[in-house]
């Protein structure tokens, strides 16, 4: 028969380090999937403050986009305006009195006399000319 070893009750050292160093190893094992979980949720938190300064970034430069569009069709119709004002015939007249142009006094009529002697030779020179003409850039 064998006996069972006695319950120690007094410290010994090489034993204390060994159980402390099982002990230290159990509890990184058990820190370890904290630790990861830790740094999963600081980067997700640096994520999503990256995207939504992206998303402001992004906001602003729309705004100021709409701002220069709104900007450029209010000159736009203030253009119109002012083409339709220039366009008026009540202003066309005015302007052009006021740079010396008149109606004429006498009307002198031209009269042109047609010739119906054309010689089909001529008619033909003029057409060969026409399409010469029109040919080159």
């Amino acid at each position: 028969m064998t006996a069972r070893p006695a319950p120690r009750s007094f410290p010994v050292p090489g034993a204390e380090t060994a159980v402390g160093l099982g002990h230290m190893r159990k509890t990184v094992r058990d820190v370890q999937p904290f630790v990861i979980f830790s740094l999963l949720v600081v980067i997700a938190f640096f994520a999503s403050i990256s995207s939504r300064v992206s998303l402001d970034t992004k906001a602003f430069e729309l705004e100021e986009l709409e701002s220069s569009i709104n900007a450029e069709q209010a000159r736009y119709f203030d253009l119109q305006l002012e083409l339709a004002r220039l366009q008026a015939p009540d202003q066309i007249l005015d302007r052009a009195l006021a740079m010396g142009m008149v109606y004429p006094t006498d009307r002198t009529i031209v009269e042109v006399q047609l010739s119906s002697d054309l010689v089909e030779g001529d008619e033909y020179r003029w057409a060969e000319l026409k399409a010469l003409l029109s040919a080159q850039p």
